[in-house]
């Protein structure tokens, strides 16, 4: 069972003052458009029955970059593994993800992509 953390909470965790929607511009902005599953204007071309992981996930990823300060990417990546992949239906009871080995976890690859824009809405903010 995925669990479950709203928006507010991620936000306030740093005491930012952005929303969900401006997250998601920056990160369509820095991340969509280098996706696979995307085009250079940041739209999505992922089959109709498919969700972007991303945006599925979006207040964990915010929670798992906001609670590390790090210069080691290994450092977010197991935050990202504890809060997000615990619970993904693609990971095994031994921690094993076949998504991830296959080099098809989108939050997996794009995750340094995610990290940096997430940390510059955060610069930004405070300044």
């Amino acid at each position: 069972m995925m669990k479950t953390i709203s928006t507010d909470q991620v936000i306030a965790h740093k005491g930012l003052s952005m929303n969900r929607d401006d997250y998601w511009r920056v990160l369509q902005e820095n991340v969509c458009t280098r996706c696979a599953d995307g085009d250079k204007d940041g739209n999505c071309h992922l089959d109709k029955n498919r969700e972007c992981p991303l945006k599925v996930h979006l207040p964990f990823v915010i929670t798992s970059v906001n609670r590390i300060s790090s210069i080691r990417i290994q450092d977010y990546a197991q935050q990202l593994h504890t809060i997000i992949c615990d619970d993904c239906k693609y990971q095994t009871d031994k921690g094993t993800c076949v998504k991830r080995v296959k080099e098809e976890c989108a939050l997996d690859h794009y995750f340094p992509l995610m990290i940096d824009s997430i940390e510059q809405i955060a610069e930004k903010t405070v300044e």
